[in-house]
C-alpha cells in the first residue's frame, strides 16, 4: 500500500502555516532622545526567519542598530523631523504592518526654558541663525521678524559657534550688533573674551537718541544709566564684577525700563579698552526676568 499524505486539517498543517506567516504587530512605539535618531519598540511580527523594515513618514533613514525590538534608527539628518514609523515584518509566505505614533527627533539646539516675552533667541550654532557668511543673522523666534545685521566699526568673521567681533573701535561707537525695533528689558549673551587682560563689566546707556544699549569694557566696572541687575552664569553678580576671559560664559543684564533701537558692540570712549569677543548666542525679552528666570535659562542653554 503506497503511504499518502493526508490533506485534512491537522496540527503540523497548523505548525507549518504559522512559521509562514509573522503574527501581527502590536504596541510599535517611537521615540527620540537623542537628536538625530529614533527609538522603536513593539510586541509580535515573529516568524520563521523574519526580515524587518522601517520607512518614515518624513525624512530619511541611514542606519538601523538591532535586530528585533528595540531599535535604534539613525536619520542622515540631525535636524529635528516630525515623523511616524511604519514597520513590516516579512517572512517567506506574508507579512504584517503597522505604524508608529508620531514622534519629532530631539534638536541638537538648545532653546531658552523661558519663552514669555521673549523676543529674540539667535544661536549660532544653528545654520537657521547664520550661515557662515554675509552681513545678516536672525531671530529664531520669529522666522518672518527683521533681519539682523551686522555694521559698523571693527571687523567680524566666523567660526561655528562663535560670531567673532575684532577690534570694535572708534570713539564712543563701534560694531552694530543687530539693528532691530525690539522694546528689549532683558539682553543675554553667552560669549568668550578673546582678550588676556582684566576686564570688567560694560556700560549700556543711550547714545545720541540712536542706541537702545551700549556694551563696552571699563577699567574700573560698569557705568550705566538703565541696569539694575547683573547675572553671570545664572547667578547674581554685580557691575564691578571681572568677567572671566578665554571661556564661555553667560552674561544677563536687566533694565529699569524697556529700550527700543538698535544694539552696539564698541569700546570705552575713555578708556579705549577693546570689545574682541566671540558671541555664541542672544537672547531678549521685553521683560524683566527675575534671578530663578536667569538660573533656569543658564541651565538650559548651557
Amino acid at each position: 500500500m503506497p503511504f499518502i499524505i493526508s490533506n485534512t486539517n491537522g496540527p503540523f498543517k497548523y505548525a507549518a502555516l504559522s512559521n509562514m506567516y509573522p503574527s501581527a504587530i502590536t504596541s510599535l512605539n517611537a521615540t527620540s532622545s537623542v537628536a538625530g535618531q529614533i527609538t522603536l519598540s513593539w510586541l509580535g511580527g515573529l516568524g520563521n526567519n523574519v526580515k524587518y523594515s522601517y520607512a518614515l513618514s518624513t525624512g530619511t533613514i541611514q542606519s538601523v542598530s538591532g535586530i528585533s525590538s528595540p531599535v535604534t534608527l539613525t536619520l542622515t539628518t540631525t535636524d529635528s523631523v516630525t515623523t511616524t514609523v511604519t514597520l513590516t515584518a516579512t517572512v517567506i509566505g506574508g507579512s504584517a504592518s503597522a505604524v508608529s505614533n508620531s514622534v519629532t527627533t530631539t534638536s541638537p539646539y538648545k532653546t531658552p526654558s523661558v519663552t514669555s516675552g521673549l523676543v529674540l533667541h539667535s544661536d549660532f550654532l544653528n545654520p537657521t541663525t547664520y550661515s557662515g557668511t554675509g552681513t545678516t543673522f536672525y531671530n529664531l523666534v520669529d522666522s518672518a521678524a527683521q533681519s539682523i545685521m551686522l555694521g559698523g566699526a571693527g571687523s567680524y568673521s566666523y567660526s561655528s559657534p562663535y560670531l567673532i567681533i575684532t577690534n570694535p573701535t572708534q570713539g564712543s561707537f563701534g560694531t552694530y550688533l543687530l539693528s532691530a525695533s525690539y522694546s528689549v528689558q532683558t539682553i543675554s549673551l553667552w560669549l568668550k573674551i578673546n582678550d588676556t587682560d582684566t576686564r570688567y563689566l560694560y556700560d549700556s546707556r543711550n547714545i545720541s537718541g540712536a542706541t537702545a544699549f551700549y556694551l563696552y569694557y571699563n577699567s574700573t566696572g560698569g557705568i550705566s544709566t538703565n541696569v539694575t541687575s547683573v547675572f553671570i552664569n545664572g547667578g547674581a553678580s554685580n557691575l564691578s564684577a571681572i568677567l572671566p576671559i578665554g571661556s564661555l560664559f553667560n552674561i544677563t543684564f536687566v533694565l529699569g525700563s524697556a529700550v527700543t533701537g538698535n544694539a552696539m558692540l564698541g569700546n570705552s570712549n575713555t578708556n579705549n579698552l577693546n570689545f574682541n569677543v566671540s558671541i555664541a548666542r542672544i537672547v531678549m525679552y521685553n521683560r524683566a526676568l527675575s534671578q530663578s528666570e536667569n538660573a533656569a535659562n543658564y541651565s538650559a542653554l548651557v
